[in-house]
């Protein structure tokens, strides 16, 4: 492979690159020899941009920190592809001179929308705590002035939420207290801010957000709140059951599991006959973790396992098979 990278036949050098890349995603050992020509190969003038999207990729695949200069050279004038490769491994590893670019880029308003995601998917995995405040004046104090997307204000708001885990709360109960499908976004924003926040006014904010008319919404909110305050998610949890949407249904039986008293066996043994395939298993597997967690649920446990069996409830009847 390190002799057909240096041939004169580029396609050639770049199945060779690609190779590489490939090998080390199954494990070959040593390919790490192979980045000085990796990399000479990246930076030769006349290199087809095919061939360095291939030397890109088995350098990043490879994790040769050595290469971040010649990365950071072919990015600034290469395409999007080139951009999405190699900016988030620049990210990882905190070189500077990217984050330069990142902030410019955060704050220009005609920022194409995939290089406004990138800069801030970037800043949130370099760690630049200066980058916060850009990142929230972006987001937070400019964001409908700028016109921004939905995928891009929650781009910022993931960055931001990385940078900053604490103190965003104000920022989120404004977002969240904008109600109506005109301010979904907002909300989305809003949950997105308080993803790695733990207070007590956190708590506060994802159990209102948990209950919202739009699944999209309460699914971020309920999850959170589920790891950082089990106890108050379950009164979110038991409306998140009623919901159309399979994903909040399975959120909804993981909150209510923390009650574990006889009517959460009952509603998750009416669960196991939920039209969705993986709500039903979630139901079952819980039914089994509260029967194996606490024996005074254990008959519970079994005598709604069996009462469903007495019924015309096919899917209920699978699930409670495959649980007694």
């Amino acid at each position: 492979w390190l002799q057909a990278l240096q041939q004169p036949d580029s396609d050639f050098q770049r199945q060779a690159a690609e190779t590489i890349a490939r090998a080390h995603a199954k494990g070959m050992a040593g390919l790490a020899e192979s980045s000085s020509v990796l990399i000479t190969t990246l930076r030769a003038a006349d290199a087809h941009p095919a061939l360095q999207l291939a030397c890109a990729r088995a350098l990043v695949a490879l994790g040769i920190e050595e290469a971040a200069e010649p990365l950071f050279a072919v990015t600034k004038g290469g395409s999007l592809d080139m951009a999405l490769l190699v900016e988030p491994a620049l990210a990882r590893w905190r070189f500077a001179p990217m984050r330069e670019i990142w902030l410019k880029n955060i704050q220009d308003v005609n920022c194409p929308l995939q290089r406004l995601k990138l800069a801030a998917q970037g800043l949130g995995l370099s760690g630049d705590q200066e980058a916060a405040a850009a990142l929230r004046e972006r987001l937070v104090d400019a964001g409908q002035q700028y016109g921004d997307t939905t995928s891009s204000r929650l781009a910022l708001a993931r960055a931001l939420a990385r940078l900053q885990t604490e103190g965003l709360e104000e920022d989120a109960r404004r977002l969240a207290e904008q109600e109506g499908p005109a301010h979904l976004v907002d909300r989305l924003v809003a949950g997105q801010l308080l993803s790695r926040h733990t207070s007590q006014e956190t708590s506060k904010l994802l159990a209102q957000l948990a209950v919202d008319p739009f699944p999209s919404v309460a699914c971020v909110a309920l999850q959170r709140l589920t790891e950082i305050d089990p106890d108050t998610a379950v009164e979110p949890g038991w409306v998140a059951l009623d919901s159309p949407d399979a994903k909040l249904r399975k959120l909804g039986i993981q909150s209510i599991e923390q009650q574990a008293d006889k009517s959460v066996v009952d509603r998750l043994a009416e669960m196991m006959n939920d039209k969705h395939t993986e709500v039903r298993t979630q139901a079952r597997t819980a039914l089994l973790e509260l029967a194996q967690a606490d024996k005074a649920l254990d008959p519970l446990v079994r005598a709604a396992a069996e009462a469903m069996l007495g019924t015309d409830f096919w899917r209920g009847q699978q699930q409670s098979i495959l649980l007694l």
